[in-house]
């Protein structure tokens, strides 16, 4: 077999997260107070999936102050920084060395938490040797509801992509829609431009709309990894409370390496609830987060450094102050030991 690293796509701009994403990027906002990536690495850690690229726009100080090397979460980290948006897609080239002819590479994204079996999607890849394989799933529900990207299948071989359609919406006739997470080999780069700060495309290079349909359209390739499992997107403020009460309940899957390994805290222990306020269970409080006096608290995410005045009534939301988030975010990642996730042997240990 090849060996297998892994690209965890932090570059994103997190606009569909904004304002909370303003000032603490996407991929550390805090679910069930551990960083939102830190549940990606844990399970490529488990997947015996170690080393792992991430890329992101600038300033990486947040990131590394979390993350460290990844040895915290059974991983080790190469930062590869961007001065321009790269995109899904461009992202690619920054890989260099760390990506040749011997080694597949699984794509994920940051916002999105799965329950995919990688292990047994790396085996399906490496065993059809194709350009692409794309993890999906299919779906049972309205067609019109889904608005991401579709992939249409062989008769004869539901695992065989006859075409990838990049958000077709009801017009698709396939129930296989991709789920986020993505095998390659380094000959896909063939189809990817090297991006440039004036590409005509607002995000550069996209992977679903521009080299996926790309590679359809010259004969590349492709398999689709179908199976059922969970997929949770965090990208807007509403999906990002539902995440957070779905992996509240365990909806993630195990989550940890072991029985023995800590689970999650729901109510942070710097947290200050007054003892007339009501917090219900399917809420989440983050470090240094202060509950008035009756107030009342159903079903949301208060991230570090939230203030529920005296009184108020709050239901299904997100609430953060931006000085104060930021601020209790990062003493609350300071020790990585109590943010990481898996109880999993660092790479060489």
């Amino acid at each position: 077999m090849k060996a297998v690293r892994a690209l965890v796509l932090c570059g994103g701009k997190g606009l569909r997260l904004s304002p909370f994403s303003n000032y603490l990027g996407k991929p550390l906002i805090p679910v069930l107070n551990r960083p939102l990536v830190g549940y990606t690495l844990g399970r490529l850690a488990r997947a015996g999936i170690t080393d792992v690229a991430i890329n992101h726009m600038g300033d990486d100080a947040d990131l590394r102050a979390a993350l460290g090397d990844g040895s915290a979460f059974g991983v080790k980290i190469t930062y590869l920084r961007e001065h321009f948006q790269h995109g899904t897609g461009g992202a690619l080239h920054l890989l260099g060395d760390l990506w040749n002819d011997h080694t597949s590479l699984v794509v994920t994204v940051a916002d999105m938490v799965s329950t995919i079996d990688l292990p047994a999607m790396v085996s399906f890849h490496q065993a059809h040797g194709e350009t692409v394989t794309f993890g999906a799933y299919r779906h049972n529900w309205a067609i019109e509801e889904w608005e991401g990207d579709v992939l249409l299948t062989a008769p004869e071989d539901q695992s065989s992509v006859e075409e990838f359609q990049f958000r077709p919406g009801p017009l698709t006739t396939s129930r296989v829609v991709t789920t986020g997470t993505w095998v390659l080999e380094r000959r896909v780069l063939e189809a990817v431009p090297r991006p440039g700060p004036d590409f005509a495309h607002a995000d550069n290079v996209d992977l679903n709309r521009d080299v996926f349909r790309h590679l359809t359209i010259h004969g590349h390739r492709m398999r689709a990894f179908v199976s059922d499992h969970r997929f949770f997107d965090f990208g807007d403020p509403i999906s990002f409370v539902q995440g957070s009460v779905a992996a509240l309940h365990g909806e993630f899957g195990s989550m940890r390496a072991s029985e023995d390994a800590a689970q999650p805290e729901r109510i942070h222990a710097s947290a200050r609830i007054s003892p007339t306020a009501f917090v219900d269970e399917d809420t989440v409080v983050g470090a240094d987060v202060v509950v008035g006096d009756r107030a009342q608290v159903r079903g949301c995410v208060l991230l570090p450094g939230a203030r529920v005045p005296e009184g108020a009534v709050i239901s299904a939301a997100v609430m953060a102050d931006e000085t104060l988030t930021r601020d209790a975010t990062r003493r609350m990642y300071a020790d990585r030991s109590a943010v990481a996730l898996d109880t999993v042997p660092a790479p060489g240990s």
